[in-house]
């Protein structure tokens, strides 16, 4: 609720490993909402939210290590250069050093970074700050992926990879939530 005005009721879905569940609307309709309450960004105050079998209330960090998430609004600390900033991500979520310099160099070469890796962030176009902000959603291999609007200011390779990214995490077993505004690259998402 948002001051007594309801932005969620009667909402009940489950997904699957492996599953893409792709929330399609417009401006308004509670997308970015429900995404803030599944990943515990927003409480929410009727309901419950289970991660693989887990209620998001009670073992918050437990089920948040299982997700990455993307909001729409590229927020990355801009003080950071992108490997800096990887590099923090990952240790926020324990990765093994070895595991973290293969995929941090898989997800370099894969959107075309290492240009701007070592670049302060403030200075990245939008585009790349998306690329960065994707990066650092990928670098601890979470099983579910949360998106908001991930496609706003990508070219049209970086889309390509993203999308191709979908399938081989899907493949994997990664379940992914996505809103996203265009019905056509939707269903290439798929």
């Amino acid at each position: 609720y948002y001051n007594k005005f309801p932005a969620l009721e009667d909402i009940n879905l489950s997904m699957k490993k492996g599953e893409i569940f792709g929330i399609i609307g417009s401006n308004g309709n509670g997308k970015s909402t429900l995404l803030n309450c599944i990943t515990g960004v927003l409480n929410y105050e009727k309901g419950h939210i289970y991660v693989d079998g887990m209620d998001l209330k009670k073992k918050p960090l437990l089920c948040k290590q299982k997700m990455a998430y993307c909001t729409d609004e590229c927020n990355a600390y801009e003080i950071m250069t992108g490997e800096e900033y990887l590099t923090f991500v990952a240790s926020v979520y324990t990765v093994p050093q070895e595991k973290f310099i293969a995929k941090f160099n898989e997800l370099i070469d894969l959107f075309n970074m290492r240009p701007h890796i070592n670049k302060l962030i403030k200075y990245y176009s939008h585009g790349t700050k998306q690329k960065i902000v994707l990066m650092a959603a990928m670098i601890h291999d979470p099983e579910i992926w949360i998106l908001d609007e991930p496609l706003v200011g990508l070219d049209a390779y970086s889309i390509k990879v993203l999308l191709d990214y979908f399938k081989t995490f899907k493949k994997n077993g990664g379940s992914i939530i996505i809103t996203i505004h265009d019905i056509d690259v939707a269903l290439k998402v798929q």
